[in-house]
């Protein structure tokens, strides 16, 4: 679930691009500026630093070996609740 909510919230990133001018050559070569499209640098750079943090995350969690915490729904009471919340 952790990857696919880092998936949506990175996925808008590819659509955030600078137009470059470019040239193109064409077969009988003549060439034509034309303006192409890359990631922005700056959100580029920030990305690569995102992805490494979100990966030592997951080796992180993925250490865990004994069950070190949990959580429990406060809708659903155990037959040893005595009606108090904590």
């Amino acid at each position: 679930m952790w990857k696919r909510e880092m998936e949506w919230l990175l996925c808008v990133s590819d659509h955030i691009v600078e137009l470059i001018p470019s040239w193109q050559t064409f077969p009988d070569g003549s060439k034509l500026e034309v303006m192409s499209y890359s990631p922005r640098s700056d959100l580029f750079i920030n990305l690569l630093a995102l992805r490494k943090l979100d990966n030592m995350l997951l080796d992180v969690l993925e250490s865990f070996t004994n069950i070190e915490f949990w959580y429990v729904d406060q809708g659903i009471a155990g037959p040893e609740a005595d009606g108090s919340t904590s």
